[in-house]
């Protein structure tokens, strides 16, 4: 064993000394925590720090489309309207930089759901700069545990182009509650 691990040794230090000599500094080490040479860049999930969470259940989302003329409603502009049914706890509040944790139901006009993740099972992480602009309004400035409906005007969906299985042109609803923001 110490034939092969003195040889070994060796030949790597002699490759320490060669960066050493072409480069004039040791050999550099990738770092796995992203890449540290574009600051713009968010951090990736794994960089980031939990800053509140709540237990991850869908408890509070409807289990059919809520309706859009109910009262107590807030008009965000452009036909974006939004009623907070919970309204969390403590004082952080996500913004568009954080990471959040979701679970939500999303129904077109007709009651039909498109996409739940309590049927999944699953809460969905993303950060408000990677979803439809309705979302990204209307979901700013949430606590965890808060519960919010969103009526979204298509221009602020997926307008004429639609989406599977979302129609082109068509206003979404949404329930939303917020698990977790990282920062």
């Amino acid at each position: 064993m110490l034939q092969i691990l003195v040889p070994a040794l060796a030949l790597a230090g002699i490759i320490v000394i060669a960066g050493l000599i072409v480069y004039g500094t040791a050999p550099q080490v990738e770092t796995t925590k992203g890449d540290l040479k574009d600051p713009k860049r968010p951090p990736s999930a794994a960089d980031r720090k939990m800053m509140a969470e709540v237990k991850p259940s869908g408890d509070g989302i409807g289990k059919a489309k809520p309706e859009t003329d109910a009262p107590g409603s807030k008009d965000l502009g452009d036909g974006l309207k939004v009623w907070d049914l919970n309204m969390g706890e403590g004082d952080v509040t996500i913004n568009e930089s954080d990471l959040g944790l979701w679970h939500y139901t999303g129904w077109l006009p007709n009651g039909t759901v498109f996409d739940s993740s309590i049927k999944r099972g699953d809460p969905t992480p993303f950060a408000l700069t990677e979803v439809i602009q309705g979302w990204t309004r209307g979901l700013a400035g949430m606590k965890v545990g808060a519960i919010r409906r969103l009526y979204i005007p298509s221009k602020l969906a997926y307008g004429s182009q639609g989406k599977d299985p979302i129609p082109p042109n068509t206003d979404l609803v949404f329930e939303v509650k917020l698990i977790r923001i990282s920062r």
